[in-house]
């Protein structure tokens, strides 16, 4: 087995269970009656933030993976294109970045610190994979640096 299947197999395996112990066995049924109305009102906005960004993140993701399934002109074109439209005028990966977003969304929605560690260790995997993207472009297309596109954020690498 290749060793970043086994890598994303461990890793989800470890989240699915931890998730779902949390949700399970650590929720306090009766914690929203303890809150004071102020911070119950904090909590159900954050979580409203949350679930946009989820659908956002979402959103960006699917839309650059579109991009990307739809670089090839047939089945038997196997040559490497530089991905043009959407996010991919400012990012080299956007539908990782989508990713990341997704699982921020997630985390504010659940406010659990498994879901924090959870999104904190997607953007550690996964923006690393962002940067082995933008710079295997930076390798494959001579041009693709006049593009000035950034590999995580804007501002960031």
């Amino acid at each position: 087995m290749h060793a970043h299947v086994a890598q994303g197999a461990l890793f989800c395996t470890i989240n699915g269970l931890t998730q779902a112990w949390f949700h399970m066995f650590e929720v306090d049924a009766h914690y929203a009656s303890r809150m004071g109305l102020l911070a119950l009102l904090m909590t159900r906005l954050i979580r409203l933030i949350g679930l946009v960004l989820f659908f956002v993140g979402l959103a960006v993701n699917h839309h650059s993976d579109r991009i990307l399934r739809n670089l090839r002109k047939g089945p038997d074109d196997t040559g490497y294109y530089i991905p043009r439209g959407g996010l991919f005028e400012v990012l080299s990966a956007p539908n990782l970045i989508g990713e990341i977003i997704e699982w921020w969304g997630f985390a504010l929605y659940c406010q659990s610190a498994v879901s924090f560690g959870f999104a904190l260790s997607t953007m550690a995997i996964i923006g690393n994979r962002a940067y082995g993207h933008h710079q295997w472009y930076l390798k494959k297309f001579p041009e693709y640096a006049a593009l000035k596109r950034w590999s995580f954020a804007p501002g960031v690498m």
